[in-house]
């Protein structure tokens, strides 16, 4: 799983190269990695910045994801925490965010948590276009889930690759967004699972204002589809499921976030979120009718410069 602390990413495809199945890259995915190496790498960053580092804690009350409770139904969600740090210098950003399901502080975690507890690594790119009127991010990321050799009956890894793109309109209000992210699986359980083509796009809009001094509230929603062809392996007769993979519009979201810059260097921020997910693929994931999400996320933030 990821999420998004680092904003916008790096994409290199020699890094690509060494983690997709076999060792080598098909062609419609170099393509694909020329083109977004060379939409972010053409554009010249800005001449000075400072170097920063910050570190974070984040609390999810639901794992929600792409259309649906991860570690468990709306009925039963299970919590999952964030611990995070990042690096910022001039348009570069590297990320390492940690996943740990609550459960397993309690020492009771079932068995997907137990795979899918692991550690994010996230390099990012990000820049402005056209007197700031364009924000382009990219990135690529790598989802390490060290348990899930052992967990997993036919012993594959769960680990993945993210190749990420965004483009932003900030002068425009609501300041739209457009989101891509392409999936690429280490592990193809030996040619049983589809390992290069899952995609999920996102449109958002959001914005933001300042009811009190050192309070500032975010206001967003978001549209999304998921290309899931990967799912079709786990979604089998042979597990259960109805042999298709997944595939619509897996989440329409909105949230409230709301942050204060109170203490000096210190930013604890909120947030209320409810998801509906229109598509059966995602709303009846764990076998019964899961429309509506709700959760709320907390965290804190320490950030200082170099």
């Amino acid at each position: 799983m990821v999420c998004d602390y680092a904003g916008a990413f790096l994409l290199t495809g020699s890094v690509s190269r060494s983690f997709a199945p076999g060792g080598r890259t098909p062609r419609g995915l170099r393509r694909l990695i020329l083109l977004l190496s060379a939409l972010t790498l053409g554009v010249a960053p800005p001449a000075v910045a400072q170097p920063s580092v910050s570190v974070g804690l984040d609390y999810w009350s639901d794992y929600f994801w792409r259309g649906f409770s991860f570690y468990g139904d709306a009925d039963s969600a299970r919590g999952v925490f964030f611990p995070w740090t990042s690096c910022s210098w001039k348009d570069l950003s590297f990320s390492v965010v940690g996943e740990l399901p609550q459960s397993m502080l309690g020492g009771n975690p079932n068995a997907t948590e137990e795979a899918w507890a692991g550690v994010d690594f996230i390099l990012g790119y990000s820049t402005s276009l056209f007197d700031d009127r364009l924000l382009l991010g990219s990135r690529i990321a790598y989802f390490l889930y060290p348990n899930s050799p052992d967990e997993n009956p036919d012993g594959a890894r769960n680990d993945f690759i993210d190749l990420g793109l965004s483009l932003q309109l900030d002068t425009l209000p609501l300041k739209p967004k457009l989101e891509y992210s392409h999936y690429l699986r280490v592990d193809d359980r030996d040619g049983q699972q589809t390992a290069l083509e899952d995609i999920y796009l996102r449109f958002s809009v959001r914005h933001d204002f300042e009811p009190l001094e050192h309070l500032m509230l975010t206001t967003s929603g978001s549209i999304a589809y998921f290309w899931y062809p990967s799912s079709e392996y786990w979604n089998s007769p042979a597990v259960g499921g109805n042999g298709d993979d997944y595939r619509g519009v897996s989440d329409i979201v909105g949230s409230i976030r709301a942050t204060t810059d109170l203490w000096s260097r210190f930013t604890p921020y909120a947030s209320l979120n409810v998801a509906f997910v229109p598509d059966q693929d995602f709303y009846r994931v764990w076998g019964k009718d899961q429309r509506v999400h709700l959760w709320v996320t907390v965290g804190i933030s320490y950030q200082w410069s170099l």
